[in-house]
């Protein structure tokens, strides 16, 4: 005969220790959501972005695409022969949206800051930028495996 006080304490209990164990963990997840802990800032989400803003990022990105889309790799540098010319040195600045400019105006993206730095100095330096939004470490090597070796040399 099955003693069914029994069975629904057992029932019970077994009920009890997910439901615990979701009731930790949302508690937890609360705890650390309003005191920000792993943060290291005040708020981990921006509260407000003035459109003013969001205007000024936009017509930048608007003339880094133009400049990308004049480039056969679609990077925001200019256009680059295949082969260099005797005695001009080349170095490649390889990246992601650091190296597009993702937000940032042409002339401050740090790799046209460097070539225009070298080039007040020495005559015979390009810096190729290339780098697209969003690209991986992956994309990275297969753009330089594929086409970027054909151009350094």
């Amino acid at each position: 005969m099955i003693n069914w006080k029994k069975y629904l304490q057992r029932t019970l209990t077994i009920l009890l220790i997910p439901l615990s164990l979701t009731l930790c963990l949302v508690v937890l997840e609360l705890l650390l959501e309003k005191t920000n802990f792993f943060d290291g800032e005040e708020t981990a989400k921006p509260v407000y972005i003035p459109l003013k803003f969001k205007l000024i990022n936009q017509k930048i990105n608007e003339k880094n695409r133009l400049i990308a889309s004049q480039n056969r790799h679609g990077f925001t540098d200019v256009q680059r022969q295949f082969s260099k010319e005797k005695g001009k040195i080349r170095i490649a600045v390889l990246g992601d949206s650091f190296i597009f400019g993702d937000g940032v105006p042409y002339d401050t993206i740090w790799s046209h800051k460097l070539e225009k730095e070298l080039l007040d100095k020495y005559e015979n330096v390009e810096i190729l930028s290339w780098g697209q939004n969003g690209w991986s470490t992956q994309n990275q090597y297969r753009f330089l495996k594929n086409h970027g070796i054909k151009v350094s040399y």
